[in-house]
């Protein structure tokens, strides 16, 4: 099987956007799926036109434009470069990190990751050896990365930047997929 996944720090990608991405794929590029999604931060470019003036656009299409080129350029670099990998899961929590400013509270405070390791390096067999080097992480937490809030008026990925460098400078791994997940919590089910 093969996947391409690709991660946005913007507040999302939209269908619409995301069939132009594919359209601007090689013919060549052959994957069962691609996945793309974004980290949902509100300190991101806008991507979906909420923070336009009133009934315009907030969206900056020179910019917008030349970013979905780069996710396309980014899933055929991939492509081209993909070699066989294995997968290693990891599971911690991460106490009193989140925090809900509605009620109900509902917090959610499970990491996992998701490391794809060279097959042609490490044989499946010897996966929990600590000594690979990924090919990609995946790191996936549900809190919505907004620490910044309201006030803030510079373009940043929020808290999402200082764990993919963190993953990055501790493990000195040279090719990495950051992924960040936001996932909804359906207040019902609290």
């Amino acid at each position: 099987t093969t996947i391409a996944i690709v991660s946005v720090d913007v507040i999302g990608i939209m269908y619409p956007e995301y069939q132009r991405i594919i359209s601007k794929l090689p013919d060549y590029i052959t994957l069962d799926n691609i996945i793309i999604t974004s980290t949902h931060n509100h300190e991101g470019p806008d991507t979906i036109g909420l923070w336009g003036p009133d009934l315009l656009t907030g969206v900056n299409l020179e910019w917008y434009n030349e970013a979905m080129d780069h996710i396309a350029d980014s899933i055929t670099e991939a492509y081209i470069s993909m070699k066989p990998a294995g997968i290693k899961i990891g599971h911690t929590e991460a106490p009193g990190f989140s925090r809900d400013s509605r009620d109900p509270q509902c917090i959610d405070e499970q990491i996992e990751t998701f490391q794809l390791i060279d097959q042609n390096e490490t044989p499946i067999a010897k996966l929990i050896d600590q000594n690979e080097t990924p090919i990609a992480t995946m790191i996936f937490y549900r809190s919505h990365p907004e620490i910044l809030w309201n006030d803030n008026t510079l373009v940043t990925s929020d808290y999402p930047n200082y764990i993919y460098r963190y993953v990055e400078n501790k493990n000195r791994w040279n090719s990495y997929l950051r992924h960040w997940s936001h996932r909804r919590i359906d207040n019902t089910k609290c």
